[in-house]
């Protein structure tokens, strides 16, 4: 049987990586839009798809990601985030829980790792006792603190960028 897991990993990451492209284009010929001041977030599954459109795309001038899953595994048939870090031109904040597993704290080194390797400016933050969903308001996954510490990181990360 057809896991929610398998048909997540099926969605049309390319279209909305596209979607993403366009909507970033679109807003970058505005004349009241600064050239780098756009930026682009995922929360959990966006995680990933943030991910990718800022690695397919030099025009977004920053990046978050909130405990991005499946940043290791292929989308659909295009690469994996890691595999992407490669290409990533903007400087990525990410926003994690230690007691995730999907990132686990293993998987948060190893995009690290990669990301230093190829000179892309990031910061990585961890939160203890914060497992996958911290911001997840209104669910027993919410951790307040985490969620409103990382949430105080990602406005600091897009001002200081594209302010």
């Amino acid at each position: 049987q057809d896991s929610g897991m398998d048909r997540m990993m099926r969605l049309p990451v390319g279209q909305f990586t596209r979607d993403l492209a366009a909507a970033r284009a679109h807003l970058g010929s505005r004349p009241d839009v600064r050239v780098g001041g756009i930026g682009v977030t995922g929360i959990g599954i966006g995680g990933p798809v943030a991910w990718l459109a800022a690695a397919g795309d030099e025009g977004f001038g920053a990046a978050v990601v909130f405990y991005p899953g499946r940043m290791t595994a292929p989308w659909a048939g295009g690469p994996s985030p890691l595999a992407a870090a490669a290409t990533l031109r903007c400087p990525v904040l990410g926003l994690f829980g230690d007691d995730d597993d999907d990132p686990s704290p293993e998987q948060v080194r190893e995009l690290d790792r990669e990301l230093t390797a190829h000179g892309v400016v990031h910061e990585f933050h961890s939160y203890a006792g914060a497992g996958h969903g911290f911001l997840s308001e209104g669910r027993p996954i919410y951790r307040p603190e985490a969620a409103k510490t990382a949430w105080a990181e990602a406005v600091r990360w897009f001002r200081g960028r594209l302010a």
